[in-house]
């Protein structure tokens, strides 16, 4: 657990002079935004073992490594590898909000002949709200292939012509730490609260999740495998589901592709996620990568007049990486319920926003 993996130092042992090939090849090909950092340093290391690399993509391959707590040397130059380091960001940005104030759909609950009305003070509204978010991250190497890193963030929103504002925290801490052999464990506590004129929702998560990297024959592609459960709790109730994902990378191709089953446990009296898939796919062939996600979730649980409920929701959403650090997101939404009252079908996006997780597992 507190040596480097023994592929990484065969790789460092052969690895010497400059050439541009290879370097490109890893760091074009390798480095795609996967949300799987692990994976994309193993087929970078791949890549060029054996092989003369560029100044640019030693030092690439350096940086990156170090940021998952490997301290290794690829190029003759110093670089500055501190054992921690602190990011604050702040940023604005508009965002479609499909209920913004937090009500009630607007529709009317028919009950065999029965028709019930509701409140037209507490009906839901969707707009546009310009939203700016302060926040920062922090990451510190405590060991060779261990790393603690923490997140917070703060968003303001607020509907120009309403007034009605939303307030949204995230906290969260993660610890990720190599195993053996290209094995990595990560466990997660994350707070989340959203805050609207209308309503309130406030959770709390846990998770600890495995993950195994490996290569398929000839290095044409790379995977890594994940199981992990999660733990989520809010005001009314606990909920535990199973996650099991998937994720490969085409480095020529300059494409990945991941997929995420979720399997939850049962709750008769709340509404919880019951099962769910999704799949993504992304591309880096061209000056701005997109990612492209489909996911589809079951809901089960509580009763109304007497109906159980049973709802689907499935969403679609395109994702384009505008920098390193940035990205903005569009996509649609909707929700299909045995109890038509709940159908809803809206448009969603969010941009921009800063990935300060650092990309873990879990």
């Amino acid at each position: 657990m507190q040596n480097i993996p023994a592929a990484i130092s065969v790789m460092m042992a052969i690895m010497a002079g400059l050439a541009l090939c290879a370097g490109k090849q890893a760091q074009a090909g390798c480095y795609q935004h996967s949300q799987a950092p692990d994976l994309e340093n193993y087929c970078a290391l791949s890549l060029i073992a054996g092989k003369k690399v560029s100044r640019d993509a030693a030092i690439l391959i350096e940086r990156k490594l170090w940021d998952r707590g490997f301290d290794v040397n690829l190029s003759t130059e110093h670089i500055d590898k501190p054992k921690d380091r602190t990011r604050p960001f702040a940023f604005a940005g508009i965002d479609y909000v499909a209920n913004m104030n937090g009500g009630n759909p607007k529709k009317d609950v028919q009950i065999g002949e029965h028709v019930f009305t509701g409140d037209e003070a507490l009906v839901g509204l969707s707009g546009f709200m310009p939203s700016v978010t302060a926040g920062l991250s922090y990451l510190r190497r405590i060991d060779r292939g261990h790393i603690v890193t923490f997140s917070s963030d703060a968003r303001f929103r607020r509907h120009l012509e309403t007034g009605y504002e939303n307030k949204l925290y995230n906290i969260r801490g993660c610890s990720s730490q190599h195993i053996t052999e290209w094995s990595f464990v990560d466990v997660c506590l994350r707070y989340r609260a959203v805050l609207k004129k209308l309503s309130k929702s406030e959770d709390r998560t846990a998770s600890v999740a495995g993950a195994k990297i490996f290569s398929h024959p000839g290095d044409s592609s790379f995977a890594q495998v994940r199981i992990g459960v999660v733990r989520l709790k809010t005001r009314d109730y606990v909920h535990r589901h199973i996650v099991a994902g998937y994720v490969a990378l085409f480095p020529e191709q300059k494409f990945h592709l991941s997929l995420e089953a979720r399997l939850g446990e049962k709750n008769q009296s709340k509404h919880v996620m019951r099962s769910g898939l999704t799949a993504r796919a992304g591309i880096s062939r061209f000056k701005l990568p997109l990612s492209f996600s489909y996911s589809l979730e079951y809901y089960r649980g509580s009763r109304l007049f007497g109906v159980d409920r049973k709802d689907r929701t499935q969403t679609v959403a395109v994702t384009a990486r505008l920098t390193d650090r940035w990205s903005a997101s569009l996509g649609f939404e909707k929700n299909t319920s045995r109890i038509t009252y709940f159908d809803t079908s809206s448009p969603i996006g969010a941009g921009p926003s800063y990935p300060q997780f650092f990309g873990h597992h879990a």
